[in-house]
């Protein structure tokens, strides 16, 4: 009877951890795909925010582009500087500032937007000269998650 009871104890033991080693694999694995998940939506949440921002500075380089377009016709009509300063503000677009040599402008799509402020300086070729060129978006509370 010694034998019976001592084959019995030894044939349980294995199966009960193997058993256990499986159950452990299957927990690690559902974290797993828990964890990917988590991570596919903070990367697409990125990439939505990163795509919205990048739209919004394309929109702003046509507007800085139209200024350029602005000034070179201004470049043809105007004699001095004076007169090239006033046909400047006379036509810009209705969302751009101009005001002691800075032209500013914001372009937004409702829910982020773009601040622009460009510095102007009348250079030696009777144009204007965008001197300093800043683009600021995105509050640090948006890339937090």
């Amino acid at each position: 009877m010694r034998n019976e009871s001592n084959t019995s104890a030894g044939i349980g033991a294995p199966s009960l951890l193997m058993v256990l080693v499986v159950l452990s694999l299957g927990i690690l694995s559902a974290l797993t795909v828990m964890n990917a998940r988590s991570e596919q939506r903070l990367s697409e949440r990125s990439t939505a925010v990163s795509s919205a921002v990048y739209a919004l500075y394309a929109e702003a380089e046509e507007t800085v582009a139209t200024l350029d377009t602005i000034a070179a016709e201004c470049e043809a009509k105007a004699a001095t500087e004076q007169e090239y300063m006033s046909l400047f503000q006379e036509m810009l677009p209705g969302d751009v500032t101009f005001r002691e040599n800075m032209v500013y402008f914001t372009v937004t799509d409702g829910v982020r937007s773009v601040e622009c402020t460009l510095q102007a300086v009348y250079g030696d070729e009777q144009r204007l000269i965008w001197k300093s060129r800043r683009l600021s978006a995105v509050t640090e509370e948006e890339w937090s998650y």
